[in-house]
């Protein structure tokens, strides 16, 4: 099965979820995510922040997914989160997915499925490449879930495309 197929079938069951960790703009993008996807596709979601979630004792039931947010892939508290959810108990047993823009990291490497935004490098402070990038694909991501769930009509996937795809020309 895809992960997304995955993501889906999680979502149908009340004992499952999703969480989604990142640090900085990763996470500002999370919490963007988290509205995106329970808005969209009416799938519960619960955010938190890299630099604390590596510290504490996650609980990972068998089907629940875990998105991980990290425009390097490299930083230690996204590196040390996705390691944690791993060595869980069911670790091998939940979906782990890294949001990146860099396909080589070792968020994306040591991953189950690879969201890749693949902008290249941003030659500023701010990350608004990267940012912008990710929550489109979090709103790709939100839509072909609530299509997997069958919760969002052909129609709404139509207008949520088209209201991206005008995104440039405003």
């Amino acid at each position: 099965r895809t992960p997304l197929e995955v993501m889906a079938a999680c979502s149908r069951r009340c004992t499952n979820r999703v969480m989604i960790i990142g640090s900085g703009s990763s996470h500002h993008a999370a919490l963007a995510a988290e509205y995106l996807i329970e808005h969209i596709a009416r799938v519960p979601v619960a955010v938190a922040l890299a630099s604390e979630f590596m510290y504490g004792k996650p609980i990972a039931r068998p089907g629940d997914v875990f998105i991980v947010v990290s425009s390097s892939g490299e930083t230690v508290d996204a590196v040390e989160s996705l390691r944690r959810i791993k060595s869980t108990k069911h670790g091998g047993s939940v979906l782990t997915v890294a949001v990146v823009n860099e396909a080589e990291s070792t968020v994306a490497r040591e991953s189950d499925a690879v969201i890749h935004v693949g902008v290249g490098d941003e030659r500023g402070v701010a990350s608004t490449k990267v940012f912008s990038s990710t929550i489109v694909a979090f709103v790709l991501l939100a839509v072909a879930l609530g299509e997997q769930c069958g919760v969002l009509s052909a129609a709404e996937k139509i207008r949520i495309v088209e209201m991206l795809e005008e995104i440039p020309d405003k």
